[in-house]
């Protein structure tokens, strides 16, 4: 017994005669599939690392310093705005010297360091935790302040403690 497979339907009832005349079909809207896909993913619509930088932007209050803290830590203090998908950092400082058991340390300008870089800090948003305002009143917005006016600025987050000092006999 021999079966005629030329003309039989599926379980929807659909001719599988059509779908196997036309193998060069089913490839081009393979191709297509992928080509859209592919597209998708360069432009960065799988992902939201382009718009977590423009996020921070908006979220700034551009009358203010910004308090920067990335992934390892370290923190700057800097006007912030976005290119693309990259954090760009602007009129940037840091604390030095300043350590959990002593927590006094110097604001410095970024620009001082060993290799005196230039113009601005540009980052990959997804090494920032968090982006907050700095207050107008605060340490941190006092020592810029005085820093601009051609000063120094040593900062001291909690007040030390008071000590006396006895000379030897």
């Amino acid at each position: 017994m021999t079966v005629d497979t030329s003309n039989t339907s599926d379980v929807f009832g659909t001719s599988t005669a059509s779908v196997s005349r036309n193998p060069q079909l089913i490839g081009i809207v393979a191709l297509v599939v992928a080509i859209v896909a592919l597209g998708f993913g360069f432009m960065g619509a799988g992902s939201s690392e382009p718009n977590m930088a423009a996020d921070f932007d908006a979220k700034a209050d551009n009358g203010l310093y910004q308090a920067v803290t990335l992934t390892n830590g370290t923190v700057y203090y800097a006007k912030i705005g976005h290119k693309g998908g990259a954090l760009v950092l602007t009129d940037v400082y840091y604390l030095t010297g300043a350590t959990a058991q002593n927590p006094s340390g110097s604001l410095v300008k970024r620009g001082a360091e060993i290799h005196a870089p230039t113009g601005d800090m540009v980052l990959n948003p997804d090494v920032v935790l968090q982006v907050d305002n700095v207050g107008k009143t605060s340490i941190i917005a006092r020592g810029i302040a005085r820093i601009k006016e051609g000063g120094t600025a040593t900062t001291t987050t909690t007040a030390a403690p008071a000590t006396t000092t006895t000379a030897a006999p």
